[in-house]
C-alpha cells in the first residue's frame, strides 16, 4: 500500500532568488565610503562618518523592505498549507484524541481490575499460610502429647505391680501410638496439600489483552502546583526570564527602583536614512 500524500504544491523547487546588479554595485560604493571614515575627530570627520552610515542605514532598510516584500507570497504561501493541513487534520485529531481517552479509560480500569485481583490472590496466600501455620502449630502440639502419653505408658508398663495394670498401660501405649500415627498422617495429607497450592499460586493473574498495532506504556509526567516552591528547592529546574519590554514601560512611566534591576541612561546615536 503506497503511502497517502494529502497535500502537493508543485512549482515551488523552480524559483530562483537572486541580488540585482544595482544592489550590488550600491553595497560596495556604501562599504568603500565607510572604510574611508578611521577617525571622527573634528565637524568634517563628523559629516563623512554620518554620510557612510546614512548610505549604510538606507541600503540596510531597503534590503529589509524588499526582504519583506519579495517573501511575502512565500509567507503567504506557507500559511495556506498550514491552513489547508490544519482544516485536514481538525476532525481527525478530534476523533484521534477521543479514541485514546477510550482506550486509555479501558486500559486503566483492566488494570484496576487485575491489581483488584491480584490483591485478592495474595490475601488469600495468606490467610492460607496463616492458616497452615497455625494447624502446623496444633499439630506440632499434639505430637508432643502424645509422645508424653506413649512415655507415660511405658513409664507405667515399666512400673506395674500385676498383669492387669500392665495390660492396661500396654493399651494406653497402643492408643497414643495410634494418635501419633494419625497425626503423621495428617502433616503428609497437609504437606502435599500445601504443595498443590503452591503450584497453583505460580499463576500470576492474566494482564491486560493488547490488539495488534497498539501501544501502552508508563510514562512519568507531573503538575506544578506551586511554582514558587520549585524555584526555591530547584533553582536549576525553573527558567526566570525578565519581560524587558514591560520593564522599559515601567522605567518610561517614571519608575527608578526595581529590586533586582540597575535603571541606567545610555547614549544611543543613529542617522536618518
Amino acid at each position: 500500500m503506497s503511502e497517502l500524500v494529502p497535500i502537493t504544491v508543485s512549482g515551488v523547487g523552480a524559483v530562483s532568488v537572486s541580488l540585482t546588479s544595482d544592489a550590488l554595485t550600491a553595497r560596495q560604493n556604501a562599504i568603500d565610503d565607510a572604510r574611508m571614515v578611521r577617525v571622527v575627530s573634528d565637524e568634517f570627520g563628523q559629516e563623512s562618518a554620518v554620510g557612510a552610515l546614512r548610505a549604510i542605514k538606507g541600503l540596510l532598510s531597503g534590503v529589509e523592505k524588499a526582504r519583506k516584500q519579495v517573501k511575502e507570497p512565500v509567507l503567504s504561501l506557507g500559511r495556506r498549507i498550514d491552513s489547508t493541513a490544519a482544516e485536514f487534520v481538525v476532525e481527525l485529531e478530534r476523533e484521534a484524541a477521543r479514541i485514546t481517552g477510550l482506550l486509555t479509560a479501558y486500559e486503566t480500569e483492566q488494570r484496576r481490575i487485575a491489581a483488584e485481583a491480584e490483591a485478592k490472590r495474595r490475601a488469600e496466600e495468606e490467610a492460607k499460610a496463616a492458616a497452615a501455620r497455625k494447624a502446623e502449630a496444633e499439630r506440632i502440639a499434639a505430637e508432643r502429647e502424645a509422645q508424653r502419653q506413649r512415655d507415660e505408658a511405658a513409664r507405667q508398663a515399666r512400673e506395674a505391680d500385676n498383669a492387669e495394670q500392665r495390660a492396661a498401660a500396654q493399651a494406653a501405649a497402643a492408643a497414643a501410638q495410634a494418635e501419633a500415627d494419625r497425626i503423621a498422617a495428617e502433616r503428609q495429607k497437609a504437606e502435599l496439600a500445601a504443595r498443590v497450592e503452591a503450584a497453583q499460586a505460580m499463576t500470576p493473574v492474566a494482564a491486560p489483552q493488547r490488539v495488534a498495532g497498539q501501544v501502552v506504556q508508563d510514562v512519568w509526567t507531573f503538575d506544578v502546583v506551586d511554582a514558587m516552591a520549585l524555584a526555591k528547592a530547584h533553582p536549576d529546574l525553573v527558567t526566570i526570564t525578565p519581560k524587558r519590554a514591560d520593564i522599559l514601560a515601567l522605567i518610561r512611566a517614571g519608575t527608578r527602583e526595581i529590586p533586582g534591576l540597575t535603571i541606567r541612561k545610555e547614549v544611543k546615536v543613529g542617522v536618518r536614512a
